[in-house]
């Protein structure tokens, strides 16, 4: 077995399943939030689950490295080795398609709720407008003139 592939393989192995522990800390403390809204809620299970899913490829692809490394030095077959390059170059792009679907999916939250708040921004200026025209005696027949 080669060191580089060693390292390499070790350490996907090791980021994936410190990763799939940071992504379980996070989810329950996602879920211990007490003003989060179904909405929001849904948005960070969803993303749980694409975050988890990603840590365990690429836990998957260190295996694979390892393995397939260990079939290859044994084996001087171009099969397996077009077999190998094959399923590692199809777990990598799978965990760039996720990592996209994940950056798409906090963009697409993040403006919504971004426009959400303009519209109880606006409201609240609204209110606000009023409440000011109330007090000086502007709005709804309260001028003071004593009609």
């Amino acid at each position: 077995m080669g060191i580089p592939i060693l390292i390499a393989g070790g350490g996907l192995i090791t980021l994936g399943l410190i990763l799939i522990r940071h992504h379980g800390v996070v989810w329950i403390r996602q879920q211990a939030e007490p003003n989060l809204s179904d909405k929001d809620l849904e948005f960070f299970r969803r993303q749980h689950r694409r975050r988890i899913q990603t840590s365990g490829i690429l836990t998957l692809i260190g295996l694979v490295m390892l393995v397939g490394d260990m079939l290859v030095a044994n084996r001087k077959d171009l099969l397996t080795f077009m077999i190998w390059l094959a399923l590692l170059l199809l777990l990598v792009i799978w965990v760039l398609l996720l990592a996209m679907g994940d950056w798409w999916a906090i963009r697409t939250h993040t403006q919504s709720a971004l426009a959400e708040m303009q519209i109880q921004q606006v409201a609240l200026e609204r209110k606000a407008e009023r409440l000011r025209k109330e007090y000086r005696g502007e709005g709804n027949g309260h001028s003071g003139s004593g009609d």
